[in-house]
């Protein structure tokens, strides 16, 4: 006679609150928790760059006149598309505002979700200035750290972080992807791990008869906030 395979239940540890989660640690997946905890890594730096240009299509920096430059003012300050050679690479832009913010992994890798979502929303001719996916990056960083974290810095902090726009630019780039996310910046664990893919590492394979949690549950979808019809607001490319 078959006996039923036993439960294996989670241990008092893995019962315990995650502390950047309302949910016990046992229904995380582990390898989640791991990258969490990892630092930020220049392989990550690159991958969002990537991703950023992914998004939207931009034209090349502007040439530059051979005549002499004009004598700067007091409010020349920020980098625009006419000085192209005041804006870095968006690779070394994020890792500016890595270190200068110390942003950690799950604030810096969250930004895949909303720029995965912000090129779907964005129309397929959509087309950006040289610094354009600047001001995406930031905008979605800002709005990550703002979502996730209950004390985060302030926009005049971020401006002084990226050095290249001015505190009403970036004031206006965060309400225009609000507005192009619908205001909703809720993520799911898939759809997570989905995005973190390229850096979860892989457990050995296990014998254990554990089945997670949430493959136990019955599949319950939460009714998500219904999307409003709207066009595509471009002041975000501007």
């Amino acid at each position: 006679m078959s006996h039923p395979t036993a439960a294996v239940y989670p241990s008092a540890s893995e019962s315990r609150r995650h502390p950047a989660s309302l949910l016990p640690k046992f229904m995380h997946d582990p390898t989640l928790l791991d990258l969490v905890r990892s630092p930020v890594t220049p392989d990550m730096i690159a991958f969002l760059a990537a991703k950023a240009v992914e998004v939207i299509q931009c034209g090349p920096p502007p040439a530059t006149m051979s005549t002499p430059p004009a004598t700067p003012t007091k409010g020349d300050f920020t980098a625009t598309d006419d000085d192209p050679s005041a804006i870095p690479s968006l690779e070394a832009f994020i890792g500016i505002l890595v270190e200068k913010s110390n942003v950690q992994v799950p604030t810096l890798l969250c930004t895949l979700v909303y720029l995965d979502r912000l090129k779907t929303r964005l129309p397929k001719i959509a087309k950006g200035m040289h610094c354009t996916r600047h001001r995406v990056f930031l905008a979605t960083l800002i709005v990550a750290a703002k979502y996730l974290n209950d004390s985060s810095p302030k926009n005049k902090h971020w401006t002084r972080y990226g050095a290249l726009f001015s505190p009403a630019e970036v004031n206006l780039m965060e309400r225009q992807l609000l507005f192009l996310l619908d205001y909703d910046l809720r993520m799911e664990e898939p759809e997570l791990l989905a995005h973190f893919s390229p850096f979860l590492v892989q457990p050995y394979a296990s014998t254990s008869c554990y089945v997670h949690p949430t493959e136990q549950l019955v599949s319950q979808k939460y009714p998500s906030t219904p999307s409003r019809s709207k066009a595509v607001e471009t002041g975000l490319l501007t």
